[in-house]
């Protein structure tokens, strides 16, 4: 049924994939059809306590015992997005943890994370307007933020299936080449503000740098600024990556931390009348790579 949808996601003219509620309505139907095939029920039961057979629990319910009820269990790790399919996955993503540390690799390098960029993608923009005049026979100007921003929420599976295309070749171009990285695990998630796709992940250096020079720098009782300095030398170093605060540098080098509110800097906080919208505008930006036990670099 899942081959079938697919097919039907992916049908000539996009229909299906444009359409309002087919999506949740078949993605309802596998849901439901893969809980019953795949999933099972168990009864929590002492080692002391006698066993029960069907018949024997049909007749006890029948019988109005209602500590039956609760002792039973669902049980359906298979079901995607289910919390039992997510805890499945952090005991799959532990055990990895755990295996590297035993394999000598130790703790992860770096934690990856990249949002969907959907409205400056220029590749996306072509695909998308290809995509659109092979299914509708309409050229259309992607450079209007009103027609790109309909496109977009009419071919959302064009869009996250380009992600997933983009993320697996960063992984295993950039990852892999420019920073040394032999083993990387990530998970999608869906922004709930827009619903577009982005990743989280956790990758691993063979040879365990940066987190021997943190191990050893820590171990030595050195503090928090000479390890951020050693760090920055070790990016500086490998990968020609710079970082500079947000609030600038005085003329000693030191961040203005007077301009640069609690916890790390000393100015005043802003007045609580202030909208919160006014507050998220004077953030620093997001980045997307930071290194284990580290500032953001």
């Amino acid at each position: 049924m899942s081959e079938w949808a697919e097919h039907l996601i992916w049908y000539a003219d996009g229909r299906f994939a444009q359409h309002k509620y087919f999506k949740f309505i078949v993605h309802n139907i596998i849901s439901r059809k893969r809980a019953l095939e795949q999933s099972t029920y168990n009864m929590k039961q002492r080692i002391s306590d006698e066993h029960m057979s069907i018949t024997d629990l049909k007749q006890r319910i029948q019988n109005g015992d209602s500590s039956i009820a609760q002792k039973i269990l669902y049980f359906g790790a298979s079901l995607r997005g289910t919390s039992h399919y997510w805890s499945r996955r952090a005991q799959e993503l532990r055990a990895l943890i755990q295996y590297q540390i035993n394999a000598g690799k130790g703790l992860p390098s770096f934690f990856s994370t990249a949002s969907c960029a959907e409205f400056y993608f220029a590749p996306l923009r072509r695909l998308l307007t290809q995509y659109n005049l092979q299914t509708t026979g309409e050229i259309v100007d992607l450079n209007d933020k009103n027609i790109l921003f309909s496109i977009l929420q009419y071919n959302s599976h064009i869009v996250s299936h380009y992600f997933n295309l983009r993320t697996k070749e960063y992984f295993e171009t950039v990852m892999k080449t420019a920073f040394k990285v032999d083993t990387f695990w990530y998970r999608y998630e869906f922004a709930k503000s827009r619903g577009m796709i982005h990743f989280h992940g956790l990758c691993w250096r063979s040879d365990r740098e940066p987190h021997n020079l943190l191990h050893e720098a820590l171990k030595n009782g050195l503090d928090e600024d000479v390890c951020a300095s050693k760090l920055s030398e070790w990016a500086q170093q490998n990968f020609a990556m710079t970082a500079m605060h947000p609030a600038g540098s005085d003329a000693s080098g030191n961040p203005n931390k007077d301009l640069w509110r609690p916890p790390e800097g000393n100015a005043p906080a802003p007045p609580e009348s202030n909208k919160k919208c006014v507050h998220r505008t004077r953030m620093p930006p997001s980045v997307t790579l930071s290194l284990h036990k580290s500032k953001t670099v």
